[in-house]
């Protein structure tokens, strides 16, 4: 077999040179792509704790110390752009099931998660957790897309609290019979020493005393009182716990309850407390529990509805929440567009014969115990002559 010319060889490498060339800029194109999808892409959507497995309240707390939590992604309502600009009907965020779920006691999602798992354990049978015994803990999530791992979604707010109860109530001492081993009374209902004025009857036990907080059950303050009332009692011992277990943290006169009793919380936390009265070397029941929330956490709007960057409406429709707020009617918010003064809003907010020209609106919330939004949303449009 002859050998191909020279002129021949130079024939077909030129031939192949725009098939080559078609192959490195469709390479170029492609990384330009997974260049502008990286830089683009947004952090996973927020989480939503919907609940504990086994359940538990505050007047039905549960026995186990290792509840799985449950929750679902936000599904935050996205508008798509398609092919040419065109726009399409808003889809909600579709979630990724194996996006790492990491929860937290920290209302910021700071520190060491207590424990991880996936998005589709959190949607399914839950992530579980370790409490401890005659506790009430809230617990906060976020989530992170393995692709993006320095860009977790924000923490859940607001937080699921479960409640564990392992210390039975306390138990009612048997009152002495005053017979002394068994032996019948003398005669008369006396002691027995000719002197003596007992009758026999054996002392009651106090009453459960009565307790609530000060401020209300929910306020931004880190030393609320116990205040209450402990009839018959002699001392009235108080714990951080709903069924008296552990350790009291303060023992006090019924005088001193009536005044109030001021006890620390943390930043964002939910303690129950209860009480019981001594008298004559018996303990009564122990109290029905109150509960206090402490909260330091500012509401946070989201605008969830409004007009496009650009519009031909003279007229806009805004709608937006407090995202922090597990009662969307508790906050507050007020609204400026443009250089107006603040005025007091709710969604829908509606305005109307806005100019040919940018506008931005900006929304501040205060939430129902006083803190506010430091730094308020906004959302900028402009109107456009119809062509």
């Amino acid at each position: 077999m002859s050998k191909p010319s020279a002129s021949a060889i130079e024939g077909r490498a030129i031939a192949a040179r725009p098939s080559l060339r078609l192959l490195a800029v469709l390479a170029a194109v492609c990384a330009q792509l997974a260049f502008a999808a990286s830089a683009q892409a947004d952090p996973p959507d927020d989480l939503t704790l919907t609940g504990t497995t086994p359940s538990s309240s505050l007047s039905d707390p549960a026995s186990s110390t290792t509840p799985f939590i449950n929750g679902r992604e936000d599904g935050i309502i996205k508008n798509v752009v398609g092919f040419r600009g065109a726009r399409l009907a808003p889809i909600a965020a579709a979630g990724k099931p194996t996006n790492t779920v990491s929860i937290y006691t920290d209302p910021k999602c700071e520190g060491t998660p207590v424990a991880t798992g996936t998005l589709g354990q959190l949607e399914g049978a839950g992530i579980q957790v370790e409490v401890g015994e005659d506790t009430a803990t809230t617990f906060y999530a976020n989530q992170t897309d393995a692709l993006f791992p320095l860009e977790p979604s924000d923490c859940s707010s607001p937080g699921i609290t479960y409640y564990q109860s392992s210390t039975a109530p306390p138990d009612e001492e048997e009152p002495p019979t005053g017979g002394g081993g068994g032996e019948d009374p003398p005669p008369g209902g006396g002691t027995g020493d000719g002197g003596g004025t007992d009758s026999g009857v054996a002392p009651a036990a106090p009453v459960a005393p009565r307790i609530h907080m000060s401020p209300s059950a929910r306020a931004n303050y880190n030393t609320p009182s116990v205040v209450g009332s402990a009839a018959g009692a002699e001392r009235v011992r108080i714990f951080a716990s709903g069924r008296c277990g552990g350790a009291p943290i303060a023992e006090v006169s019924g005088a001193e309850l009536a005044d109030g009793v001021s006890v620390q919380v943390p930043d964002d936390s939910e303690t129950l407390f209860s009480a019981l009265s001594l008298a004559s070397g018996l303990k009564s029941d122990c109290s029905q529990a109150t509960s206090y929330i402490e909260d330091s956490t500012s509401p946070r709007t989201r605008i969830t509805m409004g007009p496009g960057a650009k519009t031909r409406r003279r007229k806009a429709v805004f709608r937006f929440a407090d995202i922090n707020s597990s009662d969307p009617l508790s906050t507050n918010f007020k609204c400026r567009l443009d250089r107006q003064k603040w005025r007091t809003c709710q969604s829908p907010f509606k305005v109307k014969r806005l100019g040919y020209r940018r506008h931005v609106l900006r929304i501040r919330g205060t939430d129902a115990v006083g803190n506010f939004e430091t730094k308020p949303v906004k959302r900028s449009f402009k109107v456009v002559r119809a062509p």
